[in-house]
């Protein structure tokens, strides 16, 4: 009996009327032996469940594997750490921009007086004034004492 119901329902909202259900037109869409909509349904619900499980039990963590071993490697890659001046050496800065032929790269000797948070550093002049600006690494050349 549900059968016949989920036939009427289905020729009626795609065909149109009932009448047209008892035409000669509807011989072929009452053959239902080859498709049957409720085992359809519980087919890909089956099919759907097996698909989640695979995702869950294999797919999900062999991909969290790959995300760890590049995160990893991503940073052991970026997380470089420098070498920290010690306060009392002796540095030049590199002045960048348009200079003369004759004009030098690097100004000073300057001296590391301090540390900031962000791994800059407070230098002195000659004559021991701190300059008002904090320097990166990138901007000092270190001299080399003997």
């Amino acid at each position: 009996m549900e059968e016949i119901e989920s036939v009427l329902i289905r020729f009626i909202s795609i065909f149109g009327s009932f009448e047209e259900l008892l035409s000669d037109q509807s011989e072929e869409f009452c053959n239902q032996g080859s498709f049957y909509y409720k085992s359809y349904a519980i087919q890909t619900n089956v099919w759907a469940s097996k698909e989640l499980n695979e995702l869950f039990d294999k797919t999900h963590p062999v991909v969290c594997d790959k995300v760890r071993l590049r995160q990893e490697k991503q940073n052991s890659a970026q997380s470089t750490t420098t070498e920290i001046i010690p306060i009392g050496s002796i540095v030049y800065l590199n002045f960048e921009g348009l200079l003369n032929k004759l004009e030098p790269r690097f100004k000073g000797p300057y001296t590391i007086k301090a540390h900031t948070k962000r791994c800059n550093y407070k230098v002195a002049n000659a004559l021991e004034e701190i300059l008002p600006e904090s320097f990166p690494l990138d901007k000092l050349k270190i001299v080399q004492q003997d």
